[in-house]
């Protein structure tokens, strides 16, 4: 169910839910951050309940902000969403943007070998490198964003990044939000987000580069 304090009209909605490299969630609350949104709701589902903690505040896991100068609603996820409640939320999700009138861009990553963004339009053009998805298969709650939004009319794209790990990536989502900035013309400064990234590789690398403790152990008694 969404939740929301505030009436929209024709806003864009940016969706970024869970996925590999963290990439819609990434991407929905950088911009979310500089552009300085302002919260105005959630979105309630059948999950476990969780509380996010940020600065010391209790956070919503599903917030919706809403950047009143460009009309841009921004819906983000920072868990996962059991498959179960997938064909749900969609419907929710794009049953209310079409009560507002608006049109929705959703934003994926997945696993690949190329590092390549691909890009699905439903009525939204989507501008900036990016290649066409001619074949695949788009699943979860994206798939049912894609397929409600077809059924309902609601104009779509969508936005799929290719990266190469599970952990936060914030060079694919770098590269999405530069195609954002061009869509949208929000002007949004990657290099913040470049900048962060680099430093937590380097943590990465240098975790990855000590030995654990447990192989030092079995070493001495192998």
């Amino acid at each position: 169910m969404i939740v929301v304090k505030k009436r929209l009209r024709n806003p864009t909605v940016l969706l970024g839910f869970h996925s590999p490299g963290l990439v819609g969630t990434l991407v929905v609350q950088y911009i979310g951050k500089m552009l300085k949104a302002e919260r105005i709701g959630h979105l309630e589902a059948d999950i476990p309940p969780v509380a996010i903690i940020s600065k010391g505040k209790v956070e919503h896991p599903m917030r919706i902000e809403h950047v009143r100068k460009e009309n841009i609603v921004l819906l983000s996820s920072e868990i996962p969403l059991p498959k179960r409640v997938d064909k749900q939320v969609g419907e929710e999700i794009v049953g209310w943007i079409k009560k507002c009138k608006g049109r929705m861009i959703s934003i994926e990553g997945v696993l690949g070998p190329r590092k390549d963004v691909y890009k699905i339009e439903g009525g939204v053009r989507l501008k900036g490198e990016m290649k066409e998805m001619g074949e695949g298969l788009v699943l979860g709650i994206t798939g049912s964003l894609l397929l409600n939004a077809k059924e309902k009319g609601v104009p779509f794209g969508c936005i799929i990044a290719e990266t190469q790990t599970l952990l936060p990536d914030g060079r694919a989502s770098a590269k999405v939000i530069e195609i954002l900035n061009e869509t949208l013309e929000i002007g949004v400064d990657i290099k913040p987000l470049l900048k962060e990234t680099e430093a937590f590789e380097k943590k990465v690398k240098e975790l990855m580069e000590k030995k654990p403790i447990t192989d030092t152990i079995s070493r001495i008694y192998g």
